[in-house]
């Protein structure tokens, strides 16, 4: 064999592609699977966190409804009206389930805590000072209800703790306390307004962003799984860190640009696994076609000389001189190669015309064989090169094994 490697372009043909088509469908699938399954966890998490909101709002009517019939010195009216709507409203938390439902049900409560603090208000006047307490505890119940106040609405939380704490001190002085208590049960009513639109902004967006994150972890989980790190993974895991830190925040808009920029990250990181893991299994097919092919032409394949290295596969094998040769399958940039390298006793230097020509007569008919044999397993590989090689015709267009051709052999 000559001194210099020799080179083999190696493809698959129709019914080795058709087998690649059939990896990469069953890989699709399996992503496909995931998914779902991820996302029938999503809904399930979602169920449960709109399942804790609805007990938040049957604990607030059930206070509510405490507090209006133990309350003395308001009008009866009043008391049969927040009664009959808090009735009203155990009977709609109770039965709704989705995320609509319990979303009407609290700004419907809400509004029943606006009315029994204006009722209290109005009776304030009227009555000691307990009254106003009782008026400033009812907003309070409201505001400690909505544990995501500060984070939905910062600057909201703010100025009515303020007047909440500007209310309790005034409680025993009728004539002030009424003035910021009108200012408060407005601000408050604002506030938690707000809290409750950008909870549905932000819910919508973090249902992106988990999706997202979810199927970042699981095309990493794969990478992970062959031992690639993909081209852009660095930057998507910055946009990762971005994504959760603004979620975090309650950054909706930021949150929402960040979702879209890790989905599209992902997108291109699917794309360049997928084209990995074309070329992993391109070679195992090409490896598993040579280990079947190189018997048959004269090689004695060494089974513990198999390496890897990404996607490429070397082995080495033994010819009945004893020489060895080792043989790789390397992934380049417009394809596939096969690749010998090794040394034996048939290796001279011709001198022709033009000039010298090295010649390895019965190693090049043995790889031409193994070529041929490999064309039996549905693996095609072109002219055998080397550096050196003197310009002659392939061996399998001049000696065609009529048998190979009228009667092909079956695939193992």
């Amino acid at each position: 064999m000559s001194g210099s490697p020799k080179y083999a372009s190696v493809a698959l043909n129709s019914a080795a592609r058709q087998r690649l088509e059939e990896e990469r469908r069953r890989r699709a699938e399996e992503r496909q699977r995931r998914a779902e399954e991820r996302y029938r966890q999503r809904v399930a998490e979602r169920a449960a966190m709109i399942g804790r909101r609805r007990d938040v709002a049957a604990g607030r009517v059930q206070e509510l409804t405490r507090q209006v019939g133990g309350l003395s010195g308001i009008d009866s009216g009043d008391r049969r009206e927040l009664l009959s709507r808090l009735a009203d409203l155990d009977r709609r938390v109770s039965v709704n389930s989705g995320a609509l439902g319990v979303d009407t049900a609290t700004a419907e409560l809400m509004a029943v805590e606006q009315h029994l603090s204006a009722v209290l208000t109005r009776s304030a006047d009227e009555s000691a000072g307990a009254d106003r307490v009782a008026a400033v505890a009812a907003l309070a119940v409201s505001l400690d209800a909505e544990p995501d106040r500060l984070k939905l609405d910062a600057g909201g939380a703010r100025r009515v703790d303020d007047l909440l704490r500007s209310a309790r001190d005034l409680v025993h002085d009728a004539r002030r306390f009424r003035s910021v208590h009108a200012e408060l049960t407005e601000q408050a009513r604002q506030h938690l307004e707000n809290v409750e639109t950008r909870r549905s902004t932000l819910t919508a967006v973090e249902e992106q962003a988990a999706e997202a994150l979810e199927a970042f972890e699981a095309v990493l989980a794969e990478a992970g799984e062959i031992g690639v790190e993909l081209p852009g993974q660095d930057r998507a895991e910055a946009t990762k860190m971005r994504l959760l830190a603004d979620l975090a925040a309650g950054l909706a808009e930021p949150a929402a640009r960040g979702a879209a920029t890790l989905t599209r990250a992902v997108e291109e990181l699917e794309t360049s696994l997928e084209e990995w893991l074309d070329r992993v299994y391109r070679t195992r097919l090409i490896v598993e076609a040579a280990a079947i092919a190189l018997p048959r032409a004269g090689f004695q394949v060494l089974p513990e000389t198999f390496t890897s290295a990404g996607s490429d596969v070397s082995l080495q094998v033994a010819r009945a001189d004893g020489s060895v040769m080792g043989v790789s399958v390397e992934s380049i940039e417009d394809g596939v190669r096969l690749v010998y390298d090794g040394r034996a006793a048939d290796f001279t230097v011709e001198q022709t015309a033009d000039g010298a020509a090295a010649v390895c007569d019965r190693t090049e008919e043995l790889l031409e064989r193994f070529h041929s044999e490999l064309g039996v397993q549905d693996i095609e590989t072109g002219q055998l090169w080397w550096e050196g090689k003197p310009e002659r015709p392939d061996h399998r267009t001049e000696q065609v094994r009529p048998q190979r051709v009228a009667q092909p052999r079956q695939r193992g």
